[in-house]
């Protein structure tokens, strides 16, 4: 009895796969699949493809709308969940992304500012060296408005970001109604 289903479900196996071929030149390396036999000097694997399962979700002419399940359905359910799941995760990586970009200008800035003042505690107490180090804490004014520009406007849109992911979290995913 097992032999016979095990035969049965290799044939029904054997059915959905296809024969391509991969071709290998061997000159040049080249790989091509194909699904005629390959020229008698190229290197040869045979590779099987299953044919997929039939999709909820196809779009069957070029230009055509998607074919959708029916609203409310397990599938068009699943695929909201995953629209959901995939909008919470780009905002969270666009959020680290952003952070991360703080973080990094503000490791630049110290950088900075560290090295003005290097260059400030070099100068001489006299009038130059005032001079000097009046303009070097001008500079370093100048470095420290540049840099928050820059955070401050990322930090608003951090703030955006974590609204909006607060308010999908919240609402979840949403399944359209027909």
């Amino acid at each position: 009895m097992r032999t016979i289903i095990l035969a049965a479900s290799l044939a029904v196996c054997a059915q959905q796969a296809l024969a391509i071929n991969k071709c290998t030149d061997p000159k040049t390396g080249k790989v091509s699949y194909s699904d005629a036999p390959c020229p008698t000097e190229a290197r040869h694997a045979a590779v099987k493809v299953y044919a997929a399962p039939p999709s909820a979700a196809v779009a069957p002419v070029e230009g055509a709308a998607p074919v959708m399940p029916p609203a409310g359905t397990v599938e068009q359910r699943m695929l909201a969940k995953i629209e959901h799941d995939k909008k919470v995760d780009d905002l969270k990586r666009s959020i680290a992304s952003t952070e991360n970009a703080i973080y990094q200008r503000n490791v630049r800035m110290n950088d900075e500012l560290a090295a003005l003042r290097a260059q400030k505690s070099r100068a001489r107490n006299n009038l130059a060296g005032a001079t000097w180090e009046q303009s070097l804490s001008t500079e370093m004014q100048a470095v420290t408005m540049k840099y928050q520009i820059n955070n401050e406007a990322d930090q608003e849109q951090v703030k955006q970001m974590r609204a909006e992911l607060q308010a999908l979290e919240q609402r979840g995913p949403a399944v359209a109604r027909r």
